[in-house]
């Protein structure tokens, strides 16, 4: 295949106290990184390191999210290491999300994603892709974070419909953001018809149903005294 570009990406690792100074630490592979590209990937990148709940004398675990181009199908595909450390990683067999069914939104491939816990369950809210390379967010369930499934048959976050919108064209890379109250934030990168410019946006749940969004610039902002700005 032609070359990709950032392609032979790897994925490292870095440790801070404050959050401010990062020290690399070295990775097992002999280039440093802490996961490279396996067999027929072209890169492995955007990680996600979550940690699961342990109790009792269980060992702390750790899930890494990544999404790789796989070079048989030339479609973004969802993968995920495990680790006890969040040091060293070992990569689980196949991927956990890949392209959907032909026809479907999703049909293109799955790459950049937001993994969070709600109640019970993760969902994860991710950038896909169709035949036509139209970028959407699609979103996944899973009760162990290993096995996931997709929630509906399309996306729940499209590009906007108004005329001229600055995101009419793609949103993607969504990162969620979950509210005391129980509603939640997706921010998202959009792009409208000028091609190469992008933003960033942010939409707000209907509530406690994060399958349901609305643009913040859609809603009228209310000053104090609940008289509209």
């Amino acid at each position: 295949p032609p070359p990709t570009r950032g392609g032979r990406m790897s994925i490292g690792v870095a440790l801070s106290n404050d959050g401010v100074h990062w020290g690399r630490v070295e990775g097992e592979h002999p280039s440093g990184a802490a996961l490279e590209p396996a067999e027929g990937e072209s890169f492995v990148g955007w990680p996600q390191a979550l940690r699961l709940p342990s109790s009792g004398d269980q060992e702390e675990s750790w899930l890494l999210y990544y999404h790789a181009l796989d070079e048989a199908s030339g479609r973004f595909a969802i993968g995920s290491a495990v680790s006890s450390d969040c040091v060293k990683w070992t990569r689980r067999d196949g991927y956990c999300l890949t392209a959907g069914p032909e026809g479907s939104f999703d049909a293109g491939g799955v790459s950049a994603r937001c993994v969070v816990r709600k109640g019970a369950e993760l969902l994860m809210f991710y950038e896909a892709v169709d035949a036509a390379r139209s970028h959407t967010i699609g979103l996944a369930r899973s009760a162990d974070g290993l096995s996931w499934e997709r929630i509906g048959a399309g996306p729940v976050f499209s590009p906007s419909a108004e005329p001229g919108a600055w995101d009419g064209v793609a949103v993607a890379r969504p990162w969620v953001v979950p509210m005391d109250d129980g509603s939640a934030r997706l921010y998202y990168v959009g792009r409208g018809a000028e091609g190469a410019v992008q933003r960033i946006g942010m939409a707000r749940s209907e509530g406690n149903d994060w399958t349901r969004w609305t643009r913040w610039a859609e809603e009228e902002e209310e000053e104090p005294g609940g008289e509209s700005a």
